[in-house]
């Protein structure tokens, strides 16, 4: 699946994301380019209030590639889910980023992650 290129910087490295996020003015021009490798969470900090303003819309989970270590650390709170494919409802329920979508039966609480 190709996805456009949302702004004219792109991050292509893990530190690249993991410094910049935050301000919000890099964004990955395909999702496949969005591959974090996060041992600590603590240096991981995304909050989105509306995924509007993140634009990043995640449309198949097999291209999300989160590698997650530790959940307890994540802070991950998305109020408008209208078009990520995500819906969280409690991240103590959220025990797995699914790498490959066809391989998926895990759900969050009642809703389908994948």
């Amino acid at each position: 699946m190709s996805h456009p290129k949302l702004t004219q910087e792109v991050c292509r490295t893990e530190s690249c994301l993991l410094s910049t996020y935050h301000t919000q003015n890099y964004f990955a021009a395909d999702l496949l380019y969005l591959v974090l490798l996060v041992t600590d969470m603590s240096h991981l900090k995304l909050f989105v209030t509306n995924t509007s303003h993140l634009k990043l819309f995640v449309t198949d989970m097999s291209l999300l590639k989160l590698f997650v270590t530790d959940m307890s650390h994540l802070k991950l709170f998305v109020t408008d889910t209208s078009h990520l494919k995500l819906f969280v409802t409690d991240m103590s329920h959220l025990k797995l980023f699914v790498i490959d979508k066809d391989t998926c039966n895990k759900h969050v609480s009642n809703y389908h992650i994948c």
